[in-house]
Parts: structure tokens; C-alpha cells; sequence
């Protein structure tokens, strides 16, 4: 399970009118891109007596830059502001290194779990709110990233995921598992001692060597007393309300794919078998609801008297549609399947979800009726007589709840907020109409609400135009706060009286709010101030028919215009995506190459292009059919714009795109001469190479299964969408490889990839190059060393810019503005390669 900020409650994402530039402003660089600053997570605590949250200094500060997309972790501190002071919040741990990441309030809120990056492992403080005081425990975590790592207990002893002394997994140390493990690997060899890793298939199935066992511990913070609960691959457990049971999920055996049936898909994403198991923490008591049971990750939900525990399990060989909705009774310690000849519950693909909770007692589920096809799905209560349908009269059911007890629950259809009562009876409530957003409140580890916390939030537009923060739920007290424009609602406090908002400028994060009904808001920090005198964005909305005739729209950014001809116009593509609102501009690290507003700067214009995929109906789904005719559509319609004639130059095209936008990228100049350059960072080109290579950062180590469903399943089910193995259908797979297509490619193509890449290896861009050294056409091969799928180490991605602009400088030769280009680091490159030539001026 990923890291998910606990407090994010909804984004409202509202477009301006044209921008009104500063006097003074000034294009975005590759150093303000560097130079950015963020905000993390955000903890309310109760009635709103205190905020904390996480700041992010400059990201090029980072002390490492191995850490895949953790690199910004490097420079995370913890900021603290109590209700009823005045100014900034202040540093909550000033003597300490950064690394420093929100974990989990104390249900007193007097008491703070924090993880901090120490020495390069994880490791867990207990900060007394009062005092500042932080206490640092005996235990190392793993990564802060996936399933829960700490649970309160009480306010004097917590439940902790504890690697003792297992080393953090391969995924945890992604970007630097390599530098670690393979020197010591070829030193074996060159001793003569020898050096090897093992997997196998079939009958080999077992053969890797299992990590060694972690521990669910129970930590007495007034005795320090340590009790291990217990011993396994835990990778994700749940507290029972009470404290007296907790259920936790350990890995089983690798799960081994079958001719006949497809790699992923329904049949899951998780390369191995998950255990779940429940321990008495009086009497120290284990058991295993269904032994035969592989579960799901995403559904661990006890009753409110904490006594029932509702999961999602499949027995055999089967696919995670033939699974069943599964209650356990740890009183009477018994299963029962939840299962109905008439109902099924709705499992959502990549990864597997269920939804389903607990309204009071009563399990609750969305489910679509068997043998109904693509019917609608509902929500359910599982009664005695087994499932009643809830929401059947409403225009839609959403998946996610808004606020839930015993008497209820409610959720937004259609912009409208509705509420359904425990025994079905639904209504809409007289909210303000244009609700803007909402989300469910949720824990810190992404859970759902349960009848603990009935209460959710929503922003709406009254009539009279302002905007209001209004609690919706049966428990709802009468708050109702002022909200300002175009904020995004980071926390609320559980009297919903205070909240903390975020504001952005220009696409950045610029600061972080108190709000309250006690007195005027309060900046508890500002941050990339340095980037408030940039140019801002003017975006303009194109309207285009989809490949299948649906309305959709992509957005052109512009910009300034500084003299000179029409901008050269580069399109920034990735197949299968659907822009209903403008792409944000991303933070470290998902954001470093491409990013629109260093192109922008650099006097670029940029087109995101919506670009759905073509229904199948039924038929084998071919990728790259069509995909340049459709790209190219999309700028005709816009150079036909009356309003945008000038605003850039249609004859002058170039092509970006990173991981499967690398991939649409080389598909598309296969198809087409239009664009004058391309550049593919991270793509793939070869579906039969992609479909069989493992991933490099996993070579070494497999203490976290063999990585094969990875790599198929995702060409077969996920966005390779061949369905089948290449032996099945060989053909389909060269016609959308455009590595068997390079001979028609006549754009000069410049190709940049990290040799640690672990979603697309850095052979798929070396067989790309080849094929056009082979033909004796124009490309260029940058290999970054170090580098995972995104390139994140400041001088490479310095380096990447400089290398970009003066490839597209060559066959654009873009108006020049006021920013100068960085230079590249001082070491020569890795090859004999002549330099690059000097953009033309």
C-alpha cells in the first residue's frame, strides 16, 4: 500500500482567466526546477489544538539522490503550530537531521510517532507535543511507503513493524540496491569464492532464498518493554477498536503463472500469495481465518465493537473474480463466507479493490448483480437474509463515502451530496448546489472512515458565490468555515472549527494556512518564493472529437511572447491519456524531465494532447494504429484556431515523451515525417524484449519474489495491452513494436535512459539507437548512470535540459529568450562521442 497523505481531503481545482504577468517576469529555469520547494503530509490534532506538517527544503539540497522517487524525503522537516499563537509554525525537532516524516497521532494528541531517514535506514520517535521532546525507539522500520507500519494502542504503547535484523527489502533501496550489492557480488567471483542468484519455475518454484522474518511488536513506552506478537513477512497489519486483536497480512509462496489464462488482470498484480492471520494480544493467540486463503490487500476492516473482521479471500487457482466477501467472528472464531447467488462485489483491476465497511455492525459492500454485465454497480448491506440493494434509486453510486455510522452514510453524485439511511431510504440533503469536491476522510495509512469518525467534508458553492467548508454526516456538528479561493483542503479538525489549507501560485505550492472560526487565517509557511516573479501560464483549451467521436480537450500552453516568429510547438504525448482539466505541473521527482514550464521558458510553446485509447469491441487492441493521425489532428484543429493564429509554428514540431510516452514517442515517427525531432526518455521499443526482461534493481536480490508477472503482466494486461504472450500472437506484437518499424523513421530521435531502470530497461533504448545506427540516421544515446525510470540526480537532469535544447535548437531553432542555459557537468562523457554543436543563434 502506498504512502498516502492522511490528511488530504480534496483538491479544488479552479482555472483562471488569463494570466497578468509581473512587470518584472522572467522565464522558468531548469535551476527553478531544481530549486523547488514542497509540502508533505499534514496532521490535524483534536478540536484543532495544534498542526504538523511536513516541509521539503530545496529539492537540489537532498543529501542523496539514490533514492528513486524518495529523494525528497532527504530534506523533509517537521513544523509545528499550536492554536492561539501567532506567526509561522516552528521546527518541531530543530537538533535533528532531516529525513523527518509525520507517522501517527497518539489518541490523547499529546504524543507524535515520527519516522526519520537516519544513517541510511528507517527509524521511529515518539515527540511529546508539549515539550518538543523527542525519544528514540529500538527498532528499524522499513520503508514509510506501503501497508502500516505503527498503530497506537494507547497513548503508552504503540504496535510497530520491526525489521530487526533483516536489511530493507530491494523495493525499499530501489535506486541504490545495485551500487550495494553488485560490488560485493563480483568480489565474491574475483576471490574465487563465487557469487550467484537463483529463481525457478514449475517444479523450481521455490527455489530463491526467503528474507529473513520480520516482527509485529508491541512496545510499552512506559516499562520500554518489548513483545513480539509475531514473526513472518508482515507486510501491512490493522488494530482491532479496543486493542484486544490485530490482524496482519504476511507473504506466502510465489505465485506462479499458467498457460491459458492471462498474467495479471483478473488474476492480480501481487507476485505472491498474501496470508492473513489475527493475534490475541491478552492471551499472545494466533489464528488463521482461511488457511486456503489467498487475501486481498486492500480490505482489513474491523467492526466498530472490534470484534468481526471483514476481508476479501480466493481459494485455489482462481482468479480474484471467483474470490468471496468473508466476515470473522474472533469471539466466536468463526468464518463466514458473505456469498449470494444473486450479488457479487465489484473487484476493481491493477491493483485489486473491494469496497466494502461496516455500518455499524452490518457489512456494507458495493456489488453489481451476477450475470448482469456491465450493469451498474450499487451498495449493499449484507442482512441475515443476505444483500439488500441501498442506492438502487439514485442516479449513480460512488465508491467512495463521504462520512459512514450506524445510521448511514453519504457520498456526491453528481454534484450533489446524498445521504442513505441504514435502512435504505435516500435523500439529497439541502446542501448549496455546485459541490466542488469531496473525499472521504481518511487514516494516515489511506483506510477508510469507520463508525469511529461519522463525519466527512465538503466544499460548496452557495448561491451567493462564496466558498464553504460544510460537514456532512449524521454526527455533523455546525461548522461551516470560510474557505478561500482556489485552496487545496489539507486537514480538517475533528470539530471541523479549524482547518488547514494549502494555496498554489502559478501551478507551485506556495504556502500552507490555519483557518478557524475563532480568528482570521494564519500562514503557518510560505515556500518558493523565489519563484513568484516567473512567467505565469496561458493555457488554452483545444476541443477535439476522440477516436471514437466523444468530445475531448487538450491544452496548449503559450509563451511569452518576447519578438521574434511564431514558437516552435513541442508535444508533450503519452497514449491513454485524457486531460478533463490541465496536467499540473508535478514536484520532485515525477516532475523533472519535461516539466512545460522549463520548455515555456526556454520559448517553447507545449501541447498536452488528450489521447484516449480506441474501444476494442471485442477485437485484439492494436496500440499504435492511427496514433500519429490522431497527435496530429489535435494540432491542426488548434493552428486552425482563429484566436491562436501566431501563437506558435505548425511547421515546426518536435515530439517528447517519457516511459510509455517514450514508447508513443517512437510509434508515432514511424508513422509520420511532420515532426523535425523527438526525443524518448525511459521508452520501450521492443514488446517481445519489454514482455521478457527482469528488472535490473532486482537482479541481485529476490527477496521479494520472482519479478516475471511483472514485466509480462504488464505487456499482456496492463498498458501493453497485447492480451496473450508473443507465441500467441507474434505478428501483433512487430506491428506495434517500433523497433521492427525503425526503418521508416526519418525524424531525428534523441534517446535519454537511467541504466538502473526498473520498469524499462536501458536495452530497449540501445536496440532503438542501433537499429538507427544501422541506417546511418540522426539519433543520440545519453545513458545516465545511477538513474532509475526518472532522471533525478540534479547534474543529470541539468544535463538532460542542455542536452534536449540543443538537439531541438538544431532542427527547430527556437526564439531565444533571456534564460542561459546551464552548462553541463565538468566530467567528459562515458564515450568518444563528439560534443554536441552549439545551438544556433
Amino acid at each position: 500500500m502506498k504512502r498516502v497523505t492522511a490528511s488530504a481531503l480534496l483538491a479544488l481545482v479552479l482555472l483562471a482567466g488569463a494570466p497578468h504577468a509581473p512587470a518584472s517576469a522572467r522565464p522558468f529555469t531548469v535551476e527553478d526546477l531544481l530549486q523547488q520547494e514542497s509540502f508533505g503530509a499534514v496532521a490535524i490534532g483534536p478540536s484543532g489544538r495544534w498542526v504538523v506538517f511536513e516541509k521539503r527544503e530545496p529539492y537540489a539540497g537532498a543529501p542523496r539522490f539514490d533514492d528513486d522517487q524518495g529523494s525528497p524525503i532527504g530534506t523533509s522537516r517537521l513544523f509545528i503550530a499550536k492554536r492561539g499563537a501567532a506567526g509561522p509554525a516552528r521546527p518541531l525537532l530543530p537538533g535533528e537531521a532531516p529525513g523527518q516524516l509525520i507517522g501517527a497521532v497518539a489518541p490523547s494528541g499529546d504524543r507524535l510517532a515520527v519516522y526519520q531517514f537516519h544513517d541510511g535506514d528507517w527509524r521511529l520517535g515518539v515527540v511529546e507535543l508539549s515539550t518538543g521532546a523527542v525519544r528514540w525507539l529500538d527498532v528499524r522500520l522499513p520503508k514509510p511507503h506501503r501497508g502500516r507500519l505503527l498503530q497506537w494502542r494507547s497513548d503508552s504503547e504503540v504496535l510497530v513493524v520491526d525489521r530487526g535484523a533483516a536489511p530493507l527489502t530491494t523495493s525499499d533501496r530501489i535506486g541504490r540496491v545495485s551500487a550495494e550489492t553488485l560490488p560485493r557480488l563480483w568480489a565474491a567471483t574475483a576471490s574465487g569464492r563465487g557469487a550467484h542468484t537463483v529463481v525457478g519455475s514449475g517444479a523450481y518454484r521455490s527455489a530463491r532464498p526467503r528474507p529473513t522474518p520480520w516482527r509485529l511488536v508491541r512496545i510499552d513506552l512506559t516499562t520500554d518493554r518489548k513483545t513480539v506478537v509475531a514473526r513472518g513477512e508482515i507486510v501491512d497489519f490493522e488494530l482491532a477498536p479496543g486493542g484486544a486483536h490485530v490482524a496482519f497480512r504476511t507473504l506466502g509462496e510465489d505465485i506462479q503463472s499458467r498457460l491459458g489464462r492471462p498474467v495479471q488482470g483478473d488474476w492480480g498484480v501481487s507476485p505472491q500469495v498474501e496470508t492473513l492471520q489475527i493475534a490475541d494480544l491478552q492471551t499472545g493467540g494466533i489464528v488463521t481465518p482461511c488457511g486456503s486463503c489467498d487475501v486481498l490487500p486492500s480490505l482489513m476492516a474491523w467492526s466498530p465493537a472490534g470484534a468481526k473482521l471483514l476481508f476479501f479471500g480466493r481459494e485455489g487457482d482462481t482468479p480474484w473474480s471467483a474470490g468471496r466477501l468473508r466476515r470473522f467472528d474472533v469471539r466466536a472464531a468463526r468464518e463466514t463466507v458473505l456469498d449470494d447467488d444473486t450479488v457479487a462485489p465489484v473487484v476493481l483491476g491493477r491493483p485489486e479493490i473491494v469496497r466494502a465497511d461496516w455500518m455499524g455492525e452490518v457489512p456494507i459492500f458495493i456489488g453489481r448483480k451476477r450475470g448482469s454485465g456491465g450493469s451498474r454497480a450499487d451498495w449493499f448491506r449484507w442482512d441475515r437474509g443476505g444483500p439488500i440493494d441501498m442506492t438502487h434509486d439514485l442516479p449513480a453510486a460512488a465508491a467512495s463515502l463521504v462520512s459512514l455510522d450506524e445510521r448511514g452514510f453519504s457520498f456526491i453524485v453528481q454534484g450533489q451530496v446524498w445521504s442513505v439511511t441504514a435502512r435504505g431510504q435516500a435523500r439529497r440533503l439541502d446542501a448549496p448546489p455546485a459541490v466542488l469536491a469531496a473525499s472521504p476522510l481518511k487514516t494516515r495509512d489511506g483506510r477508510p472512515l469507520t463508525a469511529a469518525h461519522a463525519v466527512g467534508w465538503v466544499a460548496t458553492t452557495p448561491a451567493r458565490g462564496d466558498r464553504r467548508l460544510r460537514g456532512v454526516g449524521p454526527a455533523v456538528q455546525a461548522a461551516d468555515l470560510a474557505l478561500p479561493p482556489g485552496v487545496t483542503i489539507e486537514a480538517v479538525s475533528d470539530d471541523g472549527r479549524a482547518a488547514v489549507v494549502r494555496v498554489d501560485q502559478q501551478g507551485h505550492e506556495a504556502r500552507l494556512e490555519w483557518l478557524g472560526q475563532d480568528g482570521p487565517s494564519r500562514v503557518l509557511a510560505e515556500i518558493n518564493t523565489a519563484l513568484a516573479d516567473t512567467d505565469p501560464a496561458d493555457i488554452r483549451a483545444i476541443r477535439h472529437p476522440g477516436p471514437d467521436g466523444q468530445p475531448l480537450t487538450s491544452w496548449l500552453y503559450l509563451p511569452p511572447r518576447r519578438g521574434g516568429p511564431p514558437s516552435p510547438l513541442i508535444v508533450k504525448v503519452y497514449s491513454g491519456d485524457n486531460y478533463r482539466v490541465p496536467p499540473p505541473y508535478k514536484a520532485p521527482v515525477l516532475g523533472l524531465q519535461g516539466d512545460t514550464r522549463v520548455l515555456l521558458g526556454q520559448g517553447y510553446a507545449v501541447l498536452a494532447p488528450s489521447l484516449p485509447r480506441p474501444i476494442a469491441h471485442d477485437r485484439p487492441e492494436e496500440p499504435t494504429k492511427g496514433l500519429a493521425g490522431r497527435i496530429l489532428a489535435i494540432v491542426d484543429q488548434a493552428a486552425r484556431d482563429p484566436a491562436l493564429v501566431g501563437a506558435f509554428d505548425p511547421d515546426r514540431l518536435a515530439l517528447w515523451g517519457h516511459s510509455y510516452g517514450g514508447y508513443t514517442v517512437m510509434a508515432t515517427i514511424t508513422q509520420t515525417d511532420r515532426f523535425r525531432a523527438a526525443v524518448a526518455v525511459g521508452g520501450y521499443a521492443d514488446l517481445v524484449a519489454k514482455w521478457s526482461s527482469l528488472p535490473a534493481p532486482h537482479r541481485p536480490l529476490q527477496d521479494e519474489g520472482v519479478r516475471s508477472n511483472y514485466v509480462t503482466g504488464g505487456m499482456e494486461s496492463g498498458q501493453g495491452r497485447m492480451r496473450v504472450p508473443p507465441w500467441s500472437d507474434p505478428e501483433r506484437y512487430a506491428r506495434n513494436s517500433p523497433l521492427l518499424q525503425a526503418d521508416a523513421i526519418t525524424t531525428p530521435l534523441l534517446l535519454a535512459h537511467g541504466d538502473q531502470d526498473g520498469a524499462v530497461p536501458l536495452t530497449q533504448s540501445e536496440a532503438m539507437f542501433s537499429a538507427l545506427y544501422r541506417q546511418n540516421k540522426d539519433a543520440l544515446l545519453v545513458t545516465y548512470w545511477g538513474e532509475g525510470h526518472y532522471i533525478s540526480s540534479p547534474g543529470n537532469v541539468r544535463d538532460l535540459y542542455v542536452r534536449v535544447r540543443r538537439f531541438l535548437d538544431t532542427y527547430l531553432a527556437p526564439t531565444r529568450t533571456t534564460e542561459t542555459p546551464s552548462r553541463s557537468p565538468a566530467h567528459d562523457p562515458a564515450s568518444n562521442a563528439p560534443r554536441l554543436p552549439p545551438a544556433p543563434r
